[in-house]
């Protein structure tokens, strides 16, 4: 996964959770589960199962402008109606 992160220049924090820890403090019971959190550790956003990918993008979009980052000028991956 370093490998990876390092040859796509991803220069934020990633995580794997090999042990379950992250699964178990949210005591997860879906797959998959998206978790998003603020810059202040509040969750702002889950769902499970697949789907939801234009709202999830819209959370995140929203998070970056919260925390400073102009998104303006880029499109977004899924049409944000």
């Amino acid at each position: 996964m370093r490998e990876a992160a390092e040859e796509n220049d991803l220069d934020w924090l990633i995580v794997q959770d090999n042990d379950f820890s992250t699964w178990r403090y949210f005591n997860n019971r879906y797959w998959p589960a998206k978790y998003i959190l603020d810059t202040n550790n509040n969750l702002r956003f889950q769902h499970f199962g697949e789907g939801k990918y234009a709202e999830t993008e819209q959370v995140i979009r929203l998070l970056l402008t919260e925390a400073g980052n102009d998104v303006a000028g880029i499109e977004p991956t899924y049409p944000l109606n």
